[in-house]
């Protein structure tokens, strides 16, 4: 769907990405390479293994510093969630057999069923 779409079909595309939240503390952090970041994580023991796997996904979009892998990972996330939002849709819409399914939204119920009585005293 979208992340075919704006990603590619490649299996390195709907892999886990990891996201450096403690590493990234200022702006300046940005201007350095991901490798910085994935060689200094990987002294933990759960991502050494992935390391030569996270290097082709860089070389596979062109990421250079920081800045773009912050970028690609957020576009990255919104499609995939797009996706799974999208194919959601579309099974609830084949369970319904095809009928529109329309849902009001709780504000506009509180304003169609709203108490008769006064607040005001």
């Amino acid at each position: 769907m979208n992340t075919i779409k704006y990603l590619g079909h490649h299996e390195l595309v709907f892999m886990k990405g990891i996201y450096p939240y403690s590493y990234t503390t200022d702006r300046s952090k940005f201007q350095e390479t991901p490798l910085q970041f994935l060689q200094h994580s990987s002294r933990r023991t759960a991502l050494r293994p992935r390391l030569p796997t996270r290097t082709r996904y860089l070389e596979l979009f062109g990421i250079r510093n920081l800045q773009q892998y912050h970028d690609h990972y957020l576009l990255s996330d919104v499609m995939l969630l797009s996706d799974v939002f999208q194919k959601f849709r579309q099974r609830v819409l084949q369970k319904k057999h095809g009928r529109t399914v329309f849902t009001v939204p709780s504000p506009i119920l509180c304003l169609i069923h709203r108490p008769r009585t006064n607040i005001d005293h």
